[in-house]
């Protein structure tokens, strides 16, 4: 999937939002210093804050390849040897639950944020 489709599949998955308010969105966050990664399909924002990274999913995956792409992405970030965390707010109970069981072991869940160890994520 091209990178506007990720955008516009999200977009109609979450309601909260349409895929042109989205993808502006996208485009802000990549105009204040976001970079932006995509793996398979799913889309990283992310900002590098004081030795941890603030990150934001937008994500098109079927949720199996979901966790795989989280993976990924925590495992580049930890490659890097730059990066000690990684945070992201976290509001809906079924990606909680969905990441509480397949990242137990590097993922942490306080509220409406989750924050990912990376060094035990390589």
């Amino acid at each position: 999937m091209t990178f506007e489709e990720i955008v516009e599949r999200h977009a109609e998955k979450n309601e909260d939002i349409d895929g042109a308010e989205l993808l502006k969105l996208v485009n802000e966050h990549k105009e204040n210093n976001f970079t932006s990664l995509q793996i398979n399909d799913t889309i990283f924002l992310y900002e590098p804050l004081d030795g941890e990274v603030l990150f934001h999913l937008i994500n098109a995956a079927p949720m199996k390849e979901f966790v795989a792409n989280i993976k990924e992405f925590l495992k580049v970030l930890a490659d890097t040897k730059e990066y000690d965390s990684a945070i992201t707010p976290i509001s809906s109970d079924k990606i909680k639950s969905l990441v509480k069981r397949y990242l137990k072991k590097v993922v942490k869940i306080e509220g409406d944020w989750l924050t990912a160890n990376l060094e035990g994520s390589t």
